[in-house]
């Protein structure tokens, strides 16, 4: 029921790049919360951010989630940087909890060096660590299934953005996509392509008047 065309074309598709995060746990009442997402860049140029892995990490992004519980103080921070699954491809057919001694030094090695360059920007940062853990695309790829433990789903191509464009209904009846793969990354990808599925089955006039009038 599916065409071949539709069943290469889907195939031929790649994917986007993963993310190596660190989770910081925070001691008691030590880092002040901050309300905003923190982004290194090695230069002006935030569109041109190479991925070599002996300058790695030329970008990161570290936040504070926000939490009720602590007053104005943070209790943990996340620290993402991108992480090619060219890197862990002697692992791929490893699972959590079942890899190999290697894979957690490969780890720990990314681990230390990925604090390290936050510590040239919060130089202090390393005394606030309660405790440290980590993921590599393969987490991803075991905890959502997406390919290569990819973080935005499938590569868009800004060129020819019909290449990469998937629709709703698939030709297999009562057969519904969603999520960022559709058309957009991100989680306003995954908004706007719940909107375009929810259309597929109660219809444009009553998903709309329902939005509308909410």
């Amino acid at each position: 029921m599916v065409r071949k065309a539709y069943s290469n074309r889907i195939l031929s598709l790649q994917n986007s790049v993963g993310m190596f995060s660190l989770y910081l746990v925070l001691k008691k009442n030590s880092l002040n919360q901050f309300n905003f997402n923190y982004h290194h860049f090695p230069n002006s140029n935030v569109w041109g951010t190479n991925y070599i892995e002996k300058n790695w990490p030329e970008h990161f992004m570290l936040y504070s989630p926000a939490n009720s519980k602590a007053g104005n103080y943070a209790n943990g921070l996340v620290v993402l940087s991108y992480m090619k699954f060219d890197e862990l491809i002697k692992w791929q057919n490893t699972t959590r909890l079942n890899r190999p001694p290697d894979y957690y030094d490969f780890k720990n090695l990314k681990t230390e060096i990925l604090l390290d360059a936050v510590s040239k920007k919060f130089p202090n940062i390393r005394d606030h660590i309660k405790s440290v853990y980590s993921a590599t695309p393969l987490t991803y790829l075991d905890y959502t299934g997406t390919p290569e433990g990819s973080a935005y789903g499938i590569k868009k191509i800004a060129d020819n953005p019909m290449s990469s464009l998937i629709l709703p209904r698939a030709k297999i009846s009562n057969l519904l996509f969603t999520g960022q793969n559709l058309n957009m990354h991100g989680i306003l990808g995954v908004t706007i392509s719940a909107v375009a599925c929810c259309q597929e089955i109660v219809g444009n006039d009553y998903l709309f008047d329902k939005i509308r009038n909410y």
